[in-house]
């Protein structure tokens, strides 16, 4: 899906209604599969059981099993058109079946971003092919998903103007933003501690921000890429402690950075290679919890330890 709407082969409505109709389909799976212990593709044949099982998935748009039977018809429709398109026309191609961003909350954003900013209206403006435009809606299409993230993207039009070049040029950045818009800032400032999350939820922020951090600077700061490096090395430094005291090490436990993290050179796409090591008093088992529940953690981050 991701292929296509990027060619322009589907539009951003028809991307986000087939993706939504995915993740409702899949969040269905997993609680029959929870529920039943083994995989399973039906929904209950009780009445009592199918109501729980749509409670539980707390969505407006699905909460019967007629309600699922609609999104589902709409989902295979459009698959059948996006799968005949071109068919009958002499030149055979494939053509777009919508380029606009399709919800009313998407064109509205899209429009009112136009309107504040004249460089926006000419990316937006631009050829169906052109990569930063292509990265832009994909932004846009995940920043207009509800209320709050539309006026969030409006407050933030001056820095999606400032991060036209790294739509651009990033598609690892891009691939981030389309997930969590609201990290725009991240691109060109540090932000605040995430304080409200677990620990696990707080240093996946951080480390994604300081991804951000890093693509920022090296797509538009201009500076030394020694610099970017060694900033991005001490920010997984700090992660790496957080997560350190998290785990509550025993006495005589010890990590060693090796590799690009110990030289401080890690880029975004490193891992970051540790050493675990304790002294001859320090429990085994203590010890061995706390590396594996360190490695679990990190494992979740960009900067993957290993």
């Amino acid at each position: 899906m991701q292929k296509l709407h990027d060619k322009g082969h589907i539009g951003d409505a028809e991307f986000r209604e087939l993706g939504a109709t995915y993740g409702l389909l899949r969040a269905i799976e997993h609680r029959l599969q929870c529920l039943q212990g083994v995989q399973a593709h039906r929904l209950p044949q009780v009445a009592l059981e199918q109501a729980a099982l749509f409670r539980s998935l707390a969505d407006p748009t699905a909460g019967s099993a007629s309600d699922l039977r609609r999104i589902m018809k709409s989902a295979n429709d459009l698959c059948a058109h996006v799968l005949h398109l071109g068919l009958g026309e002499p030149s055979g191609e494939l053509m777009a079946v919508s380029l606009g961003l399709g919800a009313p909350g998407a064109e509205r954003l899209t429009r009112e971003l136009a309107g504040r900013s004249e460089a926006l209206a000419r990316a937006l403006a631009a050829d169906v092919g052109d990569p930063t435009l292509q990265n832009l809606r994909r932004f846009l299409a995940a920043s207009s998903t509800g209320e709050p993230r539309i006026r969030s993207a409006l407050e933030n039009a001056p820095w999606i103007e400032r991060a036209l070049p790294v739509f651009a040029r990033s598609a690892l950045a891009t691939g981030i933003l389309a997930c969590h818009p609201e990290d725009i800032v991240a691109l060109f400032q540090p932000c605040e501690p995430e304080t409200r999350n677990s620990i696990s939820d707080q240093l996946r922020i951080e480390s994604r921000r300081s991804t951000l951090r890093s693509l920022g600077r090296s797509l538009l700061g201009g500076e030394a890429v020694w610099e970017i490096l060694r900033e991005h090395s001490r920010s997984f430094d700090q992660i790496l402690h957080q997560a350190l005291s998290a785990v509550d090490a025993p006495e005589g436990f010890a990590v060693f950075a090796v590799g690009r993290l110990g030289t401080c050179e890690l880029d975004v796409l490193s891992d970051a290679d540790l050493v675990f090591l304790r002294t001859a008093e320090c429990n085994p088992e203590a010890a061995e919890r706390c590396a594996r529940s360190l490695v679990a953690m990190l494992s979740a981050t960009p900067g993957r330890a290993r």
